[in-house]
């Protein structure tokens, strides 16, 4: 079941989540997302958006078939790939599980394809590389920046 909500919606469900002082249950259902405090009052009801967003879904199959490619054994790793530093330090700020490795695990298949990032048993994303064509001919970085 595939549930989508708006980045206010998001906002709301970590607003409960900051005010339940207890464990919460966060229940997904045909008609939205419902979250309820445990030991204290805290509800939260979100209806799903699928009907009301506007975006091209096939973003969806996209991400989808990237996180297949994490089970790839051996991907073929190209010799040069340009990232911004500041996107992959972000990845610095995630907190795993205790007794759990803090560990950065990429998959890296091409220079042109998002780079898949696993850190901890959990948390899955993506980086998408630097274009090295368009890297080479702009102005600010130039091919200095590569090389």
């Amino acid at each position: 079941m595939r549930i989508e909500l708006t980045r206010a919606d998001l906002s709301a469900l970590d607003k409960a989540g900051r005010a339940c002082k207890g464990d919460m249950r966060v229940t997904a259902g045909p008609d939205g997302v419902m979250v309820e405090g445990m030991q204290q009052q805290v509800y939260e009801a979100i209806p799903d958006r699928a009907s009301t967003l506007k975006y091209d879904r096939a973003i969806w199959d996209l991400c989808r078939d990237l996180l297949v490619k994490l089970d790839r054994s051996e991907p073929a790793i190209p010799e040069h790939v340009a990232v911004d530093p500041s996107l992959l330090a972000r990845f610095g700020k995630i907190k795993t599980p205790k007794e759990t490795s803090p560990l950065l695990d990429m998959a890296i298949t091409s220079a042109n394809e998002p780079i898949l990032i696993r850190c901890g048993p959990d948390f899955r994303g993506a980086l998408m590389p630097v274009d090295r064509a368009v890297a080479r001919g702009a102005k600010t970085r130039g091919g200095d920046f590569l090389w």
